[in-house]
């Protein structure tokens, strides 16, 4: 029997709606040359897909950064803000396969480690926000990614149950917040950096090879 389409499509930020891997790759490395600290590209790809506060807290403890906890978290959404909303942009076939969810009925939302108001900023910038069912920010949920909570709290506005969703992540870290849901799961990879989840639907390299699906 064919697989029912999805009711419902859960649609991670950052490096999956959002071509913005490359923004907050900078962002991470200013940050520590600032405090006159050197980051690397493997730091960077494991911290990727956390909560911005975890990401802060594992910063400040690997580089032993003095200031408090809060003010550089503080500095690093101020960082963040500055350069995600103009330099950001759509990941390719995202315009396409929110158009085609929202023609066939398909709830989207949007399920992120950044605040919920830089997804808004960024769906309101790019003109895509009247696509969009809802926002689940890294301040909806107690617990963030890897933890099912956001994905949950997807289930939970959506008024969906598990099967009747499909999530889309980049990252291991978000790949196992959306299958400990209960939700089957594509990952966006790049053959270059591959990236292998157990458990995962499928491997897309662009979201508009969804729309099929839908």
């Amino acid at each position: 029997m064919a697989q029912a389409p999805p009711r419902g499509l859960f649609l991670d930020l950052d490096g999956t709606l959002a071509d913005s891997m490359p923004v907050l790759e900078r962002v991470y490395f200013r940050f520590l040359e600032a405090r006159g600290r050197k980051g690397s590209q493997r730091q960077f790809a494991d911290l990727a897909g956390l909560p911005l506060m975890e990401t802060v807290a594992r910063l400040k403890k690997l580089h032993k950064l003095p200031e408090p906890l809060a003010e550089l978290l503080a500095n690093y959404y101020e960082l963040v803000d500055k350069v995600y909303q103009t330099a950001a942009q759509p990941a390719p076939g995202a315009q396409e396969l929110l158009a085609a969810a929202q023609a066939r009925g398909v709830a989207v939302v949007v399920v992120t480690s950044a605040r919920g108001v830089v997804a808004r900023g960024f769906l309101h910038n790019q003109g895509l926000w009247h696509q969009v069912r809802a926002v689940v920010g890294a301040e909806a949920t107690p617990r963030g990614k890897p933890h099912p909570d956001p994905y949950q709290k997807a289930l939970e506005v959506t008024g969906l149950r598990p099967p009747e969703a499909l999530a889309v992540e980049d990252t291991a870290i978000g790949a196992a917040a959306a299958l400990a849901a209960g939700i089957p799961t594509y990952i966006v990879s790049d053959p270059a950096r591959p990236v292998r989840v157990e458990g995962a639907a499928g491997y897309i390299k662009r979201l508009d090879e969804l729309i099929g699906l839908l």
